[in-house]
């Protein structure tokens, strides 16, 4: 009797994975940083635990325009440079890439790429085949949103913290991991997304998606 292989089934057990990685609230920590960086120069804005809200000019009560100055000015600064990786993602980086591939697609602009690079460089043994900044704030980038991108690279799925991306990036057919931060934790999550609460989380989807 032939032996009946369910290809789809098989093909993704076998194939590696396309995985998409936002940087900043899912590699690095960088809202706790930048609270404690404008509180060193007398800018007083609401604890880190406050920030329940991604739009960072809402929480601070600034316009938009005041809100990218300060974030570039700590892009400028040595406290950004000084930024550690989350708990977990090291060691999972270490189990996804390889086998799979891993591709950094950031709001960040290209002005700190170097910086981006280094980080990957230094902290997860370069583990990511491609790191693409949009420049969502200002400078250059690509001019795609996440969710194109993620779809011309024919992503697997996304890992992200921002809910909007999130939402974004799912209406482009590209499954989303959301993790759980304080800006996004109250939140209904739209179809296409499934909330995990940390690297582990992360990991174990990739072995049930095998």
């Amino acid at each position: 009797m032939p032996i009946i292989i369910n290809t789809v089934l098989f093909d993704r057990a076998m194939r590696s994975l396309r995985i998409g990685i936002d940087v900043d609230g899912v590699v690095t920590e960088i809202i706790e940083p930048i609270v404690k960086f404008l509180y060193g120069r007398g800018i007083k804005v609401p604890s880190y635990e406050d920030t329940t809200d991604y739009n960072l000019s809402k929480v601070w009560r600034c316009s938009t325009q005041e809100m990218v100055r300060r974030v570039f000015d700590f892009y400028a600064s040595k406290e950004f440079l000084e930024l550690q990786p989350v708990l977990g993602v090291a060691k999972a980086f270490a189990r996804l890439f390889p086998p799979h591939e891993g591709y950094s697609i950031t709001s960040r602009p290209d002005i700190v790429e170097n910086i981006t690079k280094d980080f990957f460089d230094r902290y997860l043994n370069g583990r990511c085949r491609e790191i693409h900044h949009l420049g969502e704030f200002g400078g250059n980038g690509s001019k795609e949103t996440k969710g194109s991108l993620a779809k011309k690279l024919k992503l697997d799925f996304f890992v992200e913290d921002a809910l909007h991306n999130a939402e974004e990036i799912a209406s482009h057919g590209v499954p989303v991991l959301l993790m759980t931060q304080l800006w996004n934790r109250d939140r209904i999550v739209p179809q296409g997304v499934i909330r995990v609460n940390s690297w582990s989380d992360v990991l174990r989807y990739v072995e049930d998606y095998k």
